[in-house]
């Protein structure tokens, strides 16, 4: 029985595919990349840092730009470990690893205001729903069906 369940986790997983290579091309994960290697060379030039306000804009890019690129590679890495769990689950029909698939991700439904990709807002709304709450836990939304009212978030 519990390969059903895997499978069905399994396919929610694999029907973020289009959400996350979206999200690749919006955030420009490429050019960022690009971006923080050229940044990152500019910091080696010679007397780069004996101009203070070149030195300070660089350093405040590079760290924009690497923070960002983590949190995607973070997103994936944690979808990816998800899969590997689903896998390994599903090959050993072993339902002690559910509890963990579960922890992992939510899709609940939601009222007011559509959530966006990314990270956001979150708080409860009630039996099985949420909302977006300002000054509340952020969360990354990885899917938001508006014709369902429906959020897919990692916990």
């Amino acid at each position: 029985m519990a390969v059903i369940e895997y499978d069905a986790y399994k396919q929610k997983l694999h029907a973020m595919d289009d959400t996350i290579a979206n999200l690749y091309k919006a955030l420009e994960i490429e050019s960022s990349k690009h971006e923080i290697e050229r940044l990152l060379a500019e910091a080696e030039e010679e007397g780069f840092w004996n101009d203070v306000e070149r030195s300070q804009k660089n350093q405040v890019q590079l760290k924009q730009l690497q923070s960002k690129v983590q949190r995607y590679d973070k997103l994936v890495s944690e979808r990816e470990d998800l899969l590997a769990l689903v896998d390994m689950g599903t090959e050993m029909d072993d339902e002690s690893l559910l509890p963990e698939l579960y922890e992992g991700y939510a899709e609940l439904e939601y009222t007011g205001a559509d959530p966006t990709l990314g990270y956001c807002h979150l708080i409860s709304a009630g039996t099985n729903g949420v909302k977006i709450g300002e000054g509340s836990k952020k969360y990354k939304v990885l899917k938001v069906d508006t014709a369902t009212k429906t959020v897919g978030f990692i916990l």
